[in-house]
């Protein structure tokens, strides 16, 4: 039994190519998840250490006036 599936055919997917279908998206999902939570912490990380040089700087320079 062949396991691909045309979503342009007018037939209906049997509940195995179904199942199979379901679950590579749930692997797809849990992937770019992972990716996106990644880029994310870093994006995090990056602004946090900025706003604390820009904090720190501001300090530096009302110490001088």
């Amino acid at each position: 039994m062949t396991t691909d599936y045309n979503f342009l055919s007018d037939k209906e997917p049997s509940d195995e190519q179904l199942h199979l279908l379901m679950k590579a998206v749930l692997e797809d999902v849990k992937v770019r998840s992972d990716a996106a939570q990644k880029k994310f912490a870093e994006l995090q990380k990056k602004q946090i250490k900025e706003a604390k040089e820009r904090f720190n700087n501001r300090q530096f320079i009302n110490e001088f006036k």
